[in-house]
């Protein structure tokens, strides 16, 4: 708990959960990350990238403030650039939450063996394909219906990425829902499709609002914070009794790194070409048209 003392003035990555010791869930979830991550762990003690260094640098002063807080961060985001090869400003979030509950060496255990493995270890790649990956099994899950309204609305999966995937619900949840979702997605196959299916589904084939109230929701969404707690709720509830096996998963991902590495150029009506999109790949044989 000294971490959460250390950071009662935290207005970014902390700033819902002020409550969050006195959570009656708390020491469940505690209980859980040390049963999971309670084991030793190889320390890497090489000077980062210089680059990498300065991303990480700046992510730590954004995301706590008191500076035993600031060398706990950055000392588990460090010792996961070497075991990832990479890094996504996300992790700083995930890693300054679950410091609230346990010590750094539990917080790399879990987010290194358990939470990046079950998320699939790419998304916290820095590369476009990656992120098409994502989005391409988001879209099978949810579905045509879900794609039309979004369309309608002028939203896209990647306005979503970057709270409900890669900095996993951090304040867009509140406490109580946030911590059921960690917990689960722990213990649990792609659970944080299912989640980010339901919340779509709602707001999108549903609609249980009006145009207004959709509208906010929307916004909301993008922008994403406040979450209305409704839709929270719903979203939890629907993926206790829903399933996708890794298989389907894996086969979704394997097509989206497909689509991402195919080159696609877009011709009008009268053959001139009007658009090219290559999300990736330099060495793609041939492009695509689509007329």
């Amino acid at each position: 708990m000294n971490f959460i003392r250390q950071e009662k003035s935290n207005r970014l990555v902390l700033k819902k959960y002020k409550g969050l010791a006195g959570n009656k869930r708390y020491h469940q979830f505690a209980k859980l990350l040390i049963d999971l991550g309670g084991y030793n762990i190889n320390i890497y003690n090489s000077a980062l990238p210089k680059d990498i260094d300065r991303i990480i640098s700046v992510d730590v002063e954004r995301s706590v403030n008191h500076n035993k807080s600031k060398s706990q961060v950055r000392y588990i985001l460090t010792q996961l650039y070497y075991y990832y090869n990479d890094y996504n400003q996300g992790l700083a979030y995930i890693a300054t939450f679950l410091s609230c509950f346990v010590h750094k060496d539990v917080v790399v255990n879990v987010m290194r063996d358990v939470l990046v493995e079950k998320m699939h270890r790419n998304v916290w790649k820095t590369s476009l394909i990656h992120l098409r990956e994502e989005m391409h099994v988001l879209e099978q899950i949810c579905g045509e219906g879900v794609l039309e309204g979004m369309s309608k609305s002028d939203m896209h999966f990647q306005f979503f990425l970057q709270k409900y995937v890669f900095t996993m619900f951090i304040n867009v949840f509140s406490e109580e829902y946030l911590l059921e979702y960690f917990k689960n997605f722990l213990t649990r196959e792609n659970y944080h499709y299912l989640v980010i299916s339901s919340i779509m589904k709602q707001v999108y084939i549903e609609k249980n609002y009006d145009d207004e109230s959709l509208g906010k929701i929307c916004v909301m969404m993008g922008v994403m914070s406040n979450l209305p707690e409704s839709i929270q709720k719903r979203s939890l509830e629907d993926a206790k009794f829903n399933y996708i096996s890794s298989d389907r998963v894996r086969n979704w991902i394997d097509e989206g790194r497909l689509i991402a590495e195919t080159k696609i150029v877009i011709i009008d009506d009268d053959g001139n070409t009007e658009d090219e999109i290559s999300l990736y790949s330099d060495d793609s044989e041939e492009d695509c048209d689509i007329v």
